[in-house]
């Protein structure tokens, strides 16, 4: 998912990795030349993750110096074990997730070069660990910021020679050595969260190129590791079925993210496009709704909104008009979802890749949340069942978004159990 919130990160103590510091390796990482895919990969994924939820209250936008926004604090991360204790690791596994996806925006880490650097490794280290031991998979979620005057996606994928996508490799390249120190059945790393879009880059080097060159490097640092890679367009359906899958070897892991319809899914969100967030209590499916009081009331609160201008509240009313005629127009339920989901399936069979490398890597639904109010409780449940179920009929992984925050699965904005409704509709264990 695509948003501003702030979130924070942890904080456990210096350490140095195998022996030696990671700052150091790191600094010599530039110099190593691109593997090729593996020749000796495993006919399929190592990784056995199978049920997970991404959007961890740790390393999660993390944050900035107070008098520097170009830069991170110093110490940008709260504790995990304070943010995730041991209990609420528990209560994860034995609801039946079996893997957390451990989302990690790599700023702090792009910035930082020594024993700062590896500090902020270790960090993730702790973090790896304490979900190990409590019998939790992980995907190492390298989160990409969507805006950064630094270190954001388009930053990093400027081009080869731009300096953020030259310190990209090198963090990628380090995170692939410390996932290597792990069983391979339990730790895998996903490259890139999320590339931006358009579909196709015309003004750069295209996704596909890119994500070569940043697959080839974690490659040669994981040799024996599950990668997990995504299309542009962030990560979705229509970037996913624009890579050659040939060019990646046998235990790669293909993502894609699925929030459709946009208007359903996002419905409240205040930091995307501007008319969603006038959106609420919108029905999935539409079924017998009046369209014309729909748009009525989205009208009604788009007007009654301070601080537009005229210009602003016309254009709103016409782009959320636009969205909701076609959500009307188009969506029946759980067929969409289908007939898109098959697209993704025909892409694979093209290349041969068994549906054991397929992740549904995001899915999810505002709620009511931060005092805004998101979907309906009940279509929030059946639209997440429909889209895990037919996941799972097409023999897909998956990981919900997110734990906490604003599709999150906690009862609380931001801490509480878990949502016992929410962890039906996903097929496991209130």
């Amino acid at each position: 998912m695509r948003t501003l919130v702030t979130i924070v990160c942890p904080v456990f103590g210096l350490l140095t990795l195998f022996g030696i510091g990671i700052g150091a390796e790191l600094r010599a990482a530039s110099s190593v030349p691109a593997a090729s895919p593996s020749l000796t990969a495993p006919a399929g994924p190592t990784f056995t993750g199978r049920r997970g939820v991404g959007g961890m209250p740790n390393f999660f936008f993390p944050r900035q110096h107070p008098l520097d926004p170009n830069r991170y604090d110093f110490e940008p991360c709260s504790r995990w074990d304070t943010t995730m204790p041991r209990w609420r690791l528990d209560e994860i596994k034995r609801a039946g997730f079996d893997f957390l996806r451990l989302t990690i925006d790599p700023g702090p880490l792009l910035e930082a070069e020594g024993e700062i650097f590896d500090r902020r490794i270790s960090e993730i280290k702790g973090a790896i660990e304490s979900s190990l031991t409590a019998g939790l998979k992980i995907l190492i979620d390298v989160h990409v910021r969507t805006s950064h005057p630094m270190w954001g996606q388009f930053q990093i994928t400027a081009g080869f020679d731009h300096p953020a996508f030259r310190r990209y490799i090198e963090v990628v390249q380090a995170l692939g050595r410390l996932a290597s120190a792990y069983d391979p059945e339990k730790l895998a790393l996903e490259v890139f969260n999320e590339p931006p879009g358009p579909c196709q880059w015309h003004d750069r080097p295209d996704w596909p190129e890119q994500l070569e060159k940043i697959y080839s490097v974690a490659r040669q640092a994981a040799p024996d590791h599950t990668l997990v890679v995504s299309g542009s367009c962030y990560a979705s359906i229509k970037g996913l079925v624009r890579l050659d899958g040939s060019k990646f070897d046998n235990n790669t892991i293909f993502s894609f993210h699925y929030y459709d319809p946009f208007v359903f899914t996002h419905q409240s969100f205040w930091a995307s496009m501007k008319f969603l967030e006038h959106i609420s209590r919108l029905p999935y499916p539409p079924g017998s709704a009046d369209i014309e009081e729909v748009l009525d009331a989205v009208e009604q609160r788009i007007r009654a909104t301070p601080n537009l201008s005229d210009d602003q509240r016309i254009s709103e009313i016409r782009e959320a008009a636009k969205y909701l005629r076609a959500y009307f127009a188009n969506w029946k339920g759980a067929a969409n979802i289908e007939r898109d989901f098959n697209e993704v399936q025909q892409w694979a069979n093209r290349y041969g890749i068994q549906p054991k490398r397929i992740l549904l890597g995001e899915f999810g639904v505002m709620r009511d949340v931060y005092g805004h109010k998101g979907a309906d409780p009940a279509d929030r449940i059946r639209w997440l069942s429909d889209t895990r179920m037919i996941a799972e009929k097409f023999g897909y992984s998956w990981s919900v978004w997110s734990f906490t925050g604003t599709m999150g699965m906690t009862i609380g904005d931001t801490d509480g159990p878990l949502d016992s409704n929410m962890l039906k509709a996903l097929g496991l264990t209130p």
